[in-house]
């Protein structure tokens, strides 16, 4: 089965480059941009090194969502996705628990 691929807001050159290398591919599809909820992947522009609002709804919207930005003129590329990731506490105690508490909560500031 291919790989199903949706392209979001990339201007019209750069769609075109994109389309035209992707179909190249045998096992990749280009697939309908106005259902990305049935893409594997979605490749998006961005003018920076962040991502964009249409690439946040992607990611929001399904855990397996993985998202390809292209900054610039096509000379750089991202690639963003939500994993599970599991970290072993061992054996929980009271203290353990605090613990691992407090290591998030510095890890999110």
């Amino acid at each position: 089965m291919p790989v199903r691929v949706a392209l979001l807001d990339l201007p019209q050159m750069m769609s075109e480059i994109v389309t035209d290398i992707l179909e190249q591919a045998a096992d990749v599809a280009v697939v309908d941009p106005s259902g990305p909820e049935d893409a594997d992947l979605v490749i998006v522009a961005t003018e920076a090194d962040d991502l964009p609002a249409a690439a946040r709804m992607q990611l929001a919207r399904l855990s397996t969502a993985r998202v390809i930005t292209i900054t610039g003129e096509g000379r750089a590329g991202y690639l963003y996705e939500l994993r599970p990731h599991r970290t072993p506490l061992g054996e929980l105690s009271a203290e353990s628990l605090l613990g691992a508490i407090r290591t998030q909560a510095k890890e999110s500031d």
